[in-house]
């Protein structure tokens, strides 16, 4: 498991947000951002990754 993966498990743990949430809001950001041209190339594993990584500075750590 990579540090960003124990970091996300961490918060996910401890969050107030319950996980399906979390996963919810991941779904849409991709969603929203696919259609974006500095994302379309980029691959489904790392778009996952900052996916997660916004709405966790966004909206779990606040």
């Amino acid at each position: 498991m990579s540090n960003i993966e124990m970091q996300i498990e961490t918060i996910l743990s401890s969050s107030k947000l319950g996980r399906y949430e979390i996963v919810k809001l991941a779904l849409e950001w991709i969603l929203v951002n696919q259609i974006k041209e500095e994302y379309k190339k980029v691959n489904h594993y790392k778009l996952i990754n900052m996916a997660l990584e916004d709405i966790i500075v966004k909206y779990v750590k606040n």
